[in-house]
């Protein structure tokens, strides 16, 4: 293994519980504000062979974003649709949005979306950058809506 190697230890997750895990330990980040982290998730549990520890941080670092780029107080929904076979998790807020020519760039490594002189926002360009890898890892795909001033949706398709 190199250091570039992203092998994912797979084991069963329940991806539900990987949610709420997350979310709850994300929820005091935001609670000094009216934000908020709504769930949209069906009733039985979703299990994916995955990396549970690789899983947790992607989720980490997609509401890390989230909030990070919101217009003040973070508004995030997370929904999770599976159908047994096929699944897709969504990750939005409504925060200041992606201008159009950056949203394929913005999943390489070290890539910052250039806001003139500002960075009030910290961060190496890794985030997405390692979601992307954990993504590819488990042959998945990845794709991003972003609309600017009006937030970005990250969704995640798993099988």
């Amino acid at each position: 293994k190199g250091v570039n190697s992203f092998i994912p230890n797979k084991t069963q997750v329940d991806l539900i519980e990987v949610i709420e895990e997350v979310t709850e330990q994300f929820r005091p980040r935001i609670a000094n504000c009216p934000g908020k982290i709504s769930l949209k998730l069906p009733l039985s549990p979703v299990i994916l062979n995955a990396d549970r520890l690789q899983l947790q941080q992607l989720l980490f670092n997609l509401l890390d974003n989230a909030v990070k780029y919101s217009n003040g107080c973070p508004e995030i929904t997370i929904s999770l649709i599976h159908d047994g076979g096929q699944g897709k998790l969504s990750i939005s807020d409504l925060g200041v949005g992606i201008p159009d020519k950056y949203r394929k760039s913005v999943f390489k490594r070290f890539f910052r979306v250039p806001h003139g002189n500002v960075h009030d926002v910290k961060g190496f360009g890794l985030g997405l950058h390692f979601v992307y890898r954990v993504v590819k890892a488990h042959h998945w795909k990845v794709d991003l809506n972003s609309e600017l001033g009006q937030g970005t949706i990250i969704n995640i398709y798993f099988r």
